[in-house]
């Protein structure tokens, strides 16, 4: 497989054409509760070669801490073997994989709620935590536990005489020892979402205040409409205020997440990058955000800097999600309010200057209704030219549940026709040159690519396609068409000028 290079906001590969990766997160949350040795799906060649007919090259591969690393220094080598394998066998596809170390509301154990730290780093000075009542994610809000947690995360805490985040080093060193030789390898998410301690944690209430003062004094909020919705559709209520006024209500957060950023998130970012590269000095690192930049609040981490000079091959992977995301109300989320949250994360990539993949977005729920959101976000990634990495909730839904003793059965990503009707769609995989532009209209069922060649290359342009094209125009070059999986692929010779390909599907 092609080695993968950050040059400015866009990937390269060894040929130096650029690349655009879509794919799918595999993220297994379930602790190690005694000594877990499987992953919990089975990503086998089945599984594989249906990506790889969606067009998909890029896996967001996550496991939790407390599975890598149950007890200090003692690494769960059955399970790290099955995720070596899992990566060997994406590579016979052409997928690439980054690892995601997950983390949801720092751990499960102490009673915290949530999923990653072993129990032996699940440091809580004693606080207690009452059982969720609400959502998931109420301990980052309320829970003294939890801001606690990652206080003692952050202040790198003792443990058997070391740090937390040096276990946590340590750790990565050990993947990277694993991992760095595999082709199909892309690189290191090393926290997915982190979240600061108490003074982070006062974000939400800073938010609060920030929304009265927006509402009460914000000329473009239209008090009489919102006053309807109060009453009529509560769960409407952002989509009233709209995407400008609701990143209004989220600079009152900006402080709080900014000291974490920079005082907490950039450092450990520094930290774990120069644990890595003393063993893997090629593969990508990740800048993560904090929970709250998923909803808008400004990302202030990064860039990383390794050896003191800016770090090579960086890039970074944001997440945004429509507030209704996993509900019956999910039919309903709102194209602006994500909008203006990727706009954000947007201006976050070009303060980096280095290039994305979206780690997390799009969900799940009943219906169909939800689809055209779905389609609103790949076309804003395509604006963009971001690279993305789709999160698939019906999972969740299962173990929701499994917990309340329903029966179900093992829907996945691929039994629901989501995936035919917008994901499965057409895009660049690697181009000649410096992509201007491209865009699948899904309507009209055409795909157009644009670019630019200053230099002739070894290898051609590759365009991905779901199915048999009725029609292909190019500028000019040859181009052949070739099986991929059950889609197929254009691969277009050309050389310097600029480019056209328009293709009907």
């Amino acid at each position: 497989m092609d080695k993968i290079t950050a040059q400015g906001k866009k990937f390269v590969d060894q040929h130096g054409r650029e690349r655009i990766f879509r794919g799918i997160n595999v993220v297994d949350k379930k602790p190690h509760r005694g000594t877990k040795t499987t992953f919990k799906y089975p990503v086998d060649d089945d599984y594989l070669r249906r990506c790889q007919s969606l067009g998909f090259n890029m896996i967001r591969l996550g496991a939790l801490w407390d599975v890598i690393e149950p007890a200090p220094g003692q690494y769960n080598s059955a399970f790290l073997d099955e995720l070596e394998r899992i990566i060997d066998r994406c590579g016979k596809y052409g997928i690439y994989v980054f690892f995601d170390i997950h983390q949801d509301v720092h751990s499960e154990y102490a009673n915290l709620g949530g999923s990653g730290a072993p129990e032996w780093a699940a440091l809580t000075d004693g606080y207690k935590v009452k059982n969720t009542q609400f959502v998931w994610a109420e301990g980052y809000f309320f829970r003294k536990a939890v801001w606690a947690a990652f206080k003692n995360f952050w202040d790198n805490a003792p443990v058997q005489g070391k740090g937390l985040q040096d276990w946590y080093a340590d750790m990565l060193q050990e993947l990277a020892r694993r991992f760095a030789d595999k082709p199909a390898f892309f690189g290191y998410d090393f926290m997915n979402e982190p979240f600061g301690d108490k003074k982070c944690a006062q974000t939400f209430s800073r938010l609060i205040a920030n929304l009265v003062k927006v509402v009460l004094f914000d000329k473009r909020v239209k008090i009489c409409a919102l006053l309807r919705c109060l009453l009529k559709s509560p769960d409407r209520i952002f989509e009233i205020l709209g995407g400008d006024i609701l990143l209004e209500i989220m600079k009152g957060g900006e402080e709080s997440v900014r000291d974490f950023d920079l005082n907490r998130y950039t450092p450990f970012l520094n930290k774990m990058t120069a644990a890595v590269r003393e063993i893997d000095r090629n593969h990508m690192v990740f800048v993560d955000h904090c929970y709250y930049s998923n909803a808008g609040v400004p990302c202030n981490a990064g860039p990383i800097i390794h050896n003191g000079e800016r770090e090579k091959n960086q890039c970074f992977t944001p997440h945004a999600y429509d507030f209704t995301v996993d509900s019956p109300a999910y039919e309903n989320a709102n194209n602006d309010i994500v909008r203006a949250f990727f706009e954000q994360l947007r201006r976050s990539q070009e303060r980096l200057d280095i290039p994305v993949i979206v780690g997390e977005w799009g969900g799940g729920g009943e219906g169909t209704k939800w689809y055209p959101h779905i389609s609103f976000l790949l076309d804003l990634f395509e604006k963009f030219k971001w690279s993305n990495t789709y999160y698939f909730y019906l999972e969740d839904a299962e173990e929701l549940a499994y917990r309340n003793k329903e029966d179900v059965g093992k829907e996945d990503l691929f039994d629901i026709p989501l995936v035919d009707t917008v994901l499965n769609r057409p895009f660049p995989m690697a181009v000649c040159g410096d992509i201007s532009a491209f865009h699948y209209d899904e309507t009209a069922r055409t795909f157009q690519l644009r670019y630019t060649q200053d230099m002739d290359f070894d290898a051609p342009t590759v365009i991905f396609l779901p199915h048999a094209p009725k029609s292909v125009e190019v500028s000019s070059g040859v181009y052949e068409l070739a099986a991929h999986g059950k889609g197929f692929v254009i691969r277009w010779t050309t050389g310097i000028g600029e480019h056209f390909c328009d293709v009907k599907i």
